[in-house]
């Protein structure tokens, strides 16, 4: 988005980012021009943002990049390439916007800044332990990329209790009530709130290991008991003679 321009002599600067505008189901590039939207372009973490400036009344549209003041920027503000390719940083910087800045070769005083707000990444879920358990309490290990600290692991869209283990690596627990196929997904935060791609996991019932046990307790012995001989308290059968 173009938020100033300063004119000098006869040499305008004009600077635009572009980005992907994602709506619902569809999606369409725009241009962000002076006056026209009113919020800045949002860049995710380690994503890049191509920003454009055109300097006219000169034929020469050199310029050099700032970001944050910073010529070129550096890893903590993210980079800037002499083609305006704006590449931003693996981290989230404290004010969580960035500033570019380009000025003209043919002209120092002309100058166009836009501003850019950063976005955490989206996150990808590789692979999860277990993936299959029994119903009741669970522990699980998520596997993946892009996650941050705040990062949630949904289970069948709840929310679990999550520990932010590093960017590649997330523990959760929880409780299962019913057995069957249910989805995990993980849910980094705001700012850019988005969810990761989904992995199945099967709850089994316990019922079956419920039925075994009460099967094995009917089936208890004394080991000292003889079978052979009855019982004081068993009843015996009482044969009568017919003479």
């Amino acid at each position: 988005m173009e938020n100033r321009l300063r004119r000098a002599n006869t040499c305008l600067l004009v600077m635009r980012s572009d980005w992907l505008w994602h709506k619902q189901r569809f999606g369409r590039k725009k241009s962000a021009t002076t006056g026209r939207y009113g919020r800045s372009p949002d860049v995710r973490l380690s994503a890049t943002d191509q920003v454009t400036a055109t300097v006219t009344g000169s034929s020469n549209q050199n310029v050099s990049w700032f970001v944050n003041a910073v010529a070129g920027g550096n890893a903590t503000l993210g980079t800037i390439s002499a083609s305006g390719v704006y590449s931003a940083p693996s981290a989230m910087p404290a004010a969580g916007t960035v500033t570019i800045k380009a000025v003209s070769a043919a002209d120092s005083s002309a100058t166009a800044t836009t501003t850019l707000t950063l976005w955490n990444p989206s996150p990808t879920l590789g692979s999860l332990s277990p993936q299959s358990f029994a119903t009741g309490a669970f522990t699980l290990t998520i596997n993946g990329s892009n996650f941050v600290n705040g990062a949630q692991v949904l289970f069948a869209g709840a929310a679990l209790s999550t520990t932010f283990v590093s960017a590649t690596k997330l523990t959760a627990t929880g409780s299962a009530l019913t057995a069957g196929t249910s989805s995990i997904t993980v849910q980094n935060p705001n700012p850019g709130a988005s969810q990761s791609n989904s992995v199945n996991v099967q709850v089994t019932s316990n019922s079956t290991a419920l039925i075994n046990f009460i099967g094995a307790s009917c089936l208890c012995l004394s080991p000292d008991r003889d079978l052979s001989t009855p019982s004081a308290a068993s009843p015996r059968p009482i044969l009568k003679s017919s003479r």
